[in-house]
């Protein structure tokens, strides 16, 4: 047989093959390797394999074979890169703020390159970042080489530097120029890379956010002010500066608990001046008392507070009673509550499961039954469930034995966490009027209120949107509902696990609060409350205490 074009390749291919498709978890036996091989055009025998794998590892290549049932597999074990190195890297990668969504991708592709394709798969899990702002600059990478290079060699740069407007797009700041400085040093803090610079025009040390850096470009005006800022001194001025924002650097002396003292030193690093005291310890720092470096103290609660100098406590006592002042709600007087995965769990995957679905049927179930538009039709009230159960046999009549045995009686379709009439009994003996407002099938509804959750009824008063013929989140079921019971939306906070409906609330003006972690949303709702003048649910027993001299 002629040899394919690919033949003389073929320990390249097998380099290639034993790289990407093995690792101690994952080895490969001769016979795996003269099939990848086969697949890739190439004809190879055991003996020629052999000879190959040995040439692979006298070049370098760690190769381990072993025996297991008579059989022998073949994987790499030392690489570039271990497992553990490639998730810290892509953990970093998918986490730094300062790049943007595409170049993470990209940069995380190249990664997963670096391990065998197992090893890429478990990289996809390392890193959730939710909710995280994300650089929009495309240009961020270049900038951070271009001024590198501007460092090096002593020129000074312009720029303009960028703000966030109403639509998310980074634009020049309102009457705003060119600026011209000498960059001395780049700086990582806070997640985002900062240029430390000197400001000829200033006569001063500025620092930059180099992701709001635009339009850089490089002069050959040699740079100035280099002696203003000493190699020892740039983590000193780091520290200094509380998430970079400026302010007078002041000697500033804390007392905290003892609890506290660690999130201090980690904070402030080991430098700091510690002294055991009553109570706890006092700390002193040098910091730039800003706005928010004064807000992150008012955060850590009463076990810390500013001793000296007296001008710092001022300032945090004004920005106290401002910000109470600016924030100052109408005291909330009714609480809202969403059914599905707040106060009841909607378990349909379970209750297929207990039908006798197969797994197969279960996600089809969840996926084309459960969270359909045609199940949104149940939840509008237009639609006899009759009529949609047609409807859902018409699209699907593979599943016809399945979708009527799910809905001949679905009464543990749903069950009631256990703390739900807790819930509701606790929040009314202190005061407030809870109201249920739920997208919900209305005989679905009777039924489940009859068999799981009669509970319900103890509410002040129940919207369900089958009846109302208004579903979460229209803007219309806000109203109607704030119509129904006579309420005004900044005297209600309400609780759903739906982000829309959550969005869709605070859009009309009421407060909510989305439910992911049932606990977690009950303290978010506790803490509410409190800020809302309800001093009988704050921590400390009265709202308006702060932790200061």
């Amino acid at each position: 047989m002629a040899k394919s074009q690919n033949q003389k390749l073929k320990i390249v291919y097998l380099m290639k093959i034993l790289l990407e498709e093995s690792d101690a978890k994952h080895p490969l036996t001769m016979n795996n390797l003269i099939e990848r091989l086969h697949d890739c055009g190439i004809k190879a025998e055991r003996k020629s394999l052999y000879d190959d794998i040995e040439a692979l590892t006298a070049y370098g290549m760690d190769v381990v074979r072993e025996q297991k049932d008579r059989k022998y597999y073949y994987h790499v074990r030392n690489r570039e890169f271990s497992a553990p190195e490639l998730k810290l890297l892509a953990d970093a990668v998918l986490s730094a703020r300062f790049l943007t969504e595409e170049k993470s991708a990209e940069l995380w592709q190249k990664i997963s390159k670096l391990g065998s394709k197992h090893t890429a798969k478990s990289l996809k899990r390392q890193v959730v970042v939710r909710g995280r702002v994300k650089s929009m600059n495309r240009q961020v990478i270049g900038n951070v080489d271009l001024l590198h290079e501007a460092i090096a060699e002593n020129v000074q740069i312009s720029f303009d530097y960028c703000d966030w407007n109403g639509q998310k797009e980074l634009v020049l700041r309102p009457g705003g120029k060119k600026k011209e400085i000498t960059p001395l040093k780049l700086l990582w803090d806070n997640e985002n890379y900062y240029l430390v610079a000197f400001d000829k025009a200033k006569q001063g040390i500025r620092h930059y956010r180099v992701d709001k850096m635009k339009a850089i470009g490089k002069s050959t005006v040699p740079g100035e002010g280099a002696d203003a800022l000493k190699q020892d001194m740039l983590t000193e001025y780091s520290e200094q500066y509380f998430e970079m924002y400026d302010g007078d650097v002041e000697a500033v002396t804390l007392r905290v608990a003892e609890h506290l003292l660690g999130i201090m030193i980690d904070r402030f690093g080991t430098g700091i001046t510690v002294r055991k005291a009553e109570g706890g310890y006092e700390v002193r720092i040098k910091i730039a008392v800003s706005n928010v470096f004064l807000g992150w103290l008012i955060g850590l609660g009463e076990g810390v507070r500013i001793l000296r100098p007296q001008s710092a406590a001022d300032r945090m006592l004004t920005l106290v009673g401002g910000a109470i002042q600016r924030q100052r709600r109408a005291a909330v007087k009714n609480i809202i509550f969403d059914l599905g995965m707040v106060l009841v769990n909607f378990r349909y995957r379970d209750y297929c499961r207990d039908l006798g679905f197969s797994e197969e049927a279960v996600e089809f179930f969840a996926h084309n039954i459960i969270l359909s538009d045609t199940w949104k039709l149940l939840d509008e009230g237009n639609h006899s469930e009759e009529r949609v159960i047609e409807l859902f046999i018409g699209k699907y009549p593979q599943y016809e034995k399945e979708i009527r045995l799910f809905f001949a009686d679905y009464s543990e379709l749903v069950r009631p966490f256990a703390d739900a009439e807790a819930w509701i009994d606790e929040y009314q003996a202190r005061g407030y009027r809870v109201y249920i407002l739920t997208n919900y099938p209305d005989r679905m509804f009777k039924v489940h209120v009859k068999k799981q959750f009669s509970f319900v009824e103890k509410a002040d008063g129940i919207f369900v949107s089958a009846r109302e013929k208004a579903v979460k989140p229209n803007r219309e079921v806000y109203a109607a509902f704030m119509n129904k019971f006579g309420l005004e939306p900044e005297e209600c906070v309400f609780l759903d696990d739906s982000k829309p409906n959550v969005d869709g609330a605070e859009q009309f003006g009421i407060h909510a609060i989305p439910v992911g972690n049932r606990e977690a949303a009950k303290r978010e709702l506790d803490h509410f409350l409190c800020a809302s003048g309800a001093e009988h649910f704050c921590p400390t027993g009265n709202s308006k205490e702060f932790p200061m001299e």
